[in-house]
């Protein structure tokens, strides 16, 4: 491993001009000295910046430019790009290339590229073949971008939220674990504020593409190492396993995990304006209080099936979420909709917001939401743009940077998943939740989309969720806000849903 002597750089110059964070700069001078690290810094705290720098820095180790390889979700890729340039100068724009095209297409470019730094999406990994792929006897190599990678010699690896590789059983886990072991790789960093959001052994696999020394190459012997089986003992036609932490072991699983990695808190390094959280009241219309009365029955009365599981009772819970929003998919998957009140609240609680002045974001789970939310601002008269799965890069990028600087454009509606991590909306004091889903990682990333470093431009940055009380849209926000695990909460709605035989609406 080579290492550098700080007091051999001019930091002035090679900040230029750009003065870093304390915590920044401490984490970039501690890796003088290493090859690998993990940045767990909570969303808006700068962990691109500092990734970055630390990147430049091994450049400077080596004298040369590494074979780098940054990995994340699409919506940062071209951020990425900028911030290269933006923090290492012009000499960069040759340097990194964007790859979120096809596989067909990232190969000819990737041919082509005479630079040294790729930023790809994280769906690359997971375009890579599979076991039986390969076993395949019409299997062309030639034909996936993830070999092509694993044959580009990579020397330097940089993971933006790896808490999307935390599942060691995925393709792209897998092939990243695959690429992270290659020879040719020297440096390896993952960034996370969101490390841990449902189990603790979602550290391993992270820490298994960062240094397999740590934990060791194998899920098993971790598990069987730090945590026990409650169930263990049962009779085998009722067993399922009950995996839970050992708590005596926390020390030593802590001192491990950060004796190459630095947390950082939003409250322990930026002056940030209070976050203040408001639910807002949506009673559900007769029709839906009905037809989610009987929805509600049968859910509770699944959840005390035998055969039920976590995944299907998931499925069936995001059903009654999408009901709440006035959408009734059936069986066959057709789209009905369903008389409600959540558009007319949403228009009441935002012209108020908008009448001052203020920039908003409205998040949306579902799809067939959008056209909903959009029309009230178009009866409020309000521009706004779109930030979801249903745009491609550019488009993507283009809105957000329009809601960022254009003063007409004064609403982005947005999708938790496709635009909350990675994401500054710092230009919105108010982020109104239309609707939830059921992951812990979505909703903390998509709340820091613009309470993060930035936002001290507002006096407060208020978080308003809708909510139809007594109903699922309640027991997830709470379940949410305590940041417990929903796959297993849910499976405990029907002791909840039991306690009272009526909703309140």
């Amino acid at each position: 491993m080579k290492t550098i002597n700080p007091t051999s750089i001019n930091w002035d110059k090679f900040f230029a001009g750009k003065k870093p964070w304390d915590h920044q700069r401490a984490t970039i001078l501690e890796n003088c000295k290493r090859d690998h690290y993990a940045l767990f810094f909570e969303q808006g705290c700068g962990k691109t910046f500092t990734a970055i720098n630390i990147a430049r820095l091994n450049f400077i180790k080596e004298n040369r430019f590494l074979k780098t390889l940054v990995i994340g979700p699409i919506a940062v890729t071209t951020n990425w790009e900028r911030e290269f340039v933006a923090f290492g100068g012009e000499k960069y724009k040759d340097q990194v290339l964007v790859l979120v095209d096809d596989s067909k297409r990232r190969i000819k470019k990737l041919k082509n590229f005479q630079g040294n730094i790729i930023v790809t999406n994280k769906e690359a990994a997971a375009m890579a073949p599979s076991q039986k792929q390969l076993k395949s006897k019409n299997f062309d190599p030639g034909d996936y971008f993830w070999m092509q990678i694993m044959t580009w010699g990579v020397e330097q690896i940089i993971i933006d939220e790896s808490h999307f590789f935390k599942d060691s059983q995925t393709i792209r886990t897998k092939w990243m674990i695959k690429l992270a072991d290659l020879p040719s790789v020297k440096y390896k960093y993952i960034l996370t504020g969101t490390a841990l959001a449902n189990k603790v052994w979602d550290i391993w696999a992270q820490y298994r593409i960062l240094n397999h020394e740590i934990f060791g190459k194998s899920f098993t012997e971790f598990r069987k190492m730090y945590f026990q089986d409650n169930n263990a003992g049962m009779p085998k036609q009722k067993y399922f396993p009950d995996w839970q932490p050992i708590l005596s072991l926390f020390p030593e699983l802590n001192a491990k995990i950060y004796g190459c990695a630095k947390r950082v808190l939003k409250e322990e390094c930026l002056d940030l304006p209070p976050l203040l959280k408001q639910r807002v009241v949506v009673p559900l219309s007769k029709e839906q209080q009905k037809i989610y009365q009987d929805m509600e029955k049968s859910f509770v009365s699944f959840l005390g099936d035998s055969i039920c599981t976590a995944e299907l009772a998931m499925t069936k819970a995001l059903r009654l979420q999408q009901f709440l929003s006035g959408i009734f998919k059936d069986n066959e998957g057709n789209v009905q909709r369903i008389a409600n009140h959540r558009t007319k609240v949403l228009e009441e609680v935002l012209e108020p917001i908008l009448s001052h002045g203020h920039k908003v974001i409205v998040w949306s789970i579902f799809k067939e939401s959008y056209e909903d939310i959009k029309a009230v601002f178009e009866r409020l008269g309000v521009k706004a743009v779109m930030l979801t799965g249903l745009q491609d890069q550019k488009e993507k990028v283009a809105n957000m940077d329009a809601f960022q600087n254009d003063p007409e454009v004064k609403a982005i509606i947005a999708n938790q998943a496709a635009g909350g991590t990675g994401v500054n909306l710092t230009a919105a004091s108010y982020a109104i939740y239309y609707s939830r889903g059921f992951s812990l990682t979505d909703d903390l990333q998509s709340e820091a989309r613009n309470h993060r470093g930035g936002s001290e431009i507002h006096e407060k940055i208020t978080r308003i969720d809708l909510v139809a009380p007594g109903t699922m849209d309640e027991y997830v926000l709470d379940v949410l806000h305590e940041k417990k695990h929903l796959a297993e909460m849910i499976l405990s709605y029907k002791n909840n849903a039991c306690k009272s035989e009526s909703m309140t609406i």
